[in-house]
């Protein structure tokens, strides 16, 4: 899930974000917005599963 966000908070940001939601037992979701790394609507947009599937990936179908 946190590769589909290093396009918007780098690859490093996501990294610490896979690491505390590991060490915390929570989502990446819940992680990122308790950390409020992003609006709760770019992060909807971003860790859709439906839309990760689709060509393009989350960020080229977002429109950015």
């Amino acid at each position: 899930m946190c590769t589909a966000l290093a396009p918007e908070i780098g690859y490093e940001g996501a990294a610490k974000l896979a690491k505390d939601a590991y060490k915390s037992g929570k989502t990446v979701r819940q992680v990122a917005k308790d950390q409020k790394v992003l609006s709760d609507k770019r992060l909807a947009q971003l860790l859709d599963p439906w839309r990760m599937t689709e060509p393009g990936g989350p960020v080229g179908s977002a429109g950015g």
